[in-house]
């Protein structure tokens, strides 16, 4: 590729400088105007598909549906008052969705950051996801008990 080539595709998007960040659009050179770092135009291999991140939101998605539930608790709770929901295994519970849910919706919209993260924090946020999920429905399915 001729340097031309390079300021054809450069100039017309906002391309970060790789060494200062500088962003590169309308350049009429082969280098950054910030810090000079000559510019090669390489074409990056396919990202991984994001594994980590698709289970993370599945087991956000496995307790985030628990909602409704929730929803019945809490209306119920609210009319009847909240006797020992500190400690209350239902509550843990239906706290546990809540929580979960605004997780679902954290990773649903910041997908492109989570990606960016060291591979072992992607599984290992996924496999705390997965842990949590996979109690909630023991417990939800009674195959364990609280007591």
């Amino acid at each position: 590729m001729t340097e031309q080539d390079l300021i054809d595709v450069v100039a017309i998007r906002d391309v970060p400088c790789p060494t200062c960040q500088y962003n590169l659009r309308g350049i009429r050179r082969g280098y950054c105007p910030e810090c000079g770092t000559a510019l090669v135009l390489t074409v990056a291999p396919r990202t991984h598909f994001p594994t980590a991140w698709l289970l993370a939101v599945i087991a956000s998605g496995i307790i985030a549906s628990h909602m409704p539930e929730t929803m019945r608790y809490l209306s119920w709770a609210a009319v009847n008052g909240f006797n020992r929901w500190w400690w209350d295994r239902t509550m843990v519970i239906h706290y546990g969705s809540v929580g979960f849910l605004l997780a679902l919706i954290g990773l649903a919209l910041n997908r492109h950051r989570f990606v960016r993260f060291a591979a072992w924090l992607q599984w290992l946020v996924a496999g705390i996801f997965l842990f949590f999920a996979a109690m909630h429905l023991m417990i939800r399915w009674r195959w364990i008990e609280w007591s």
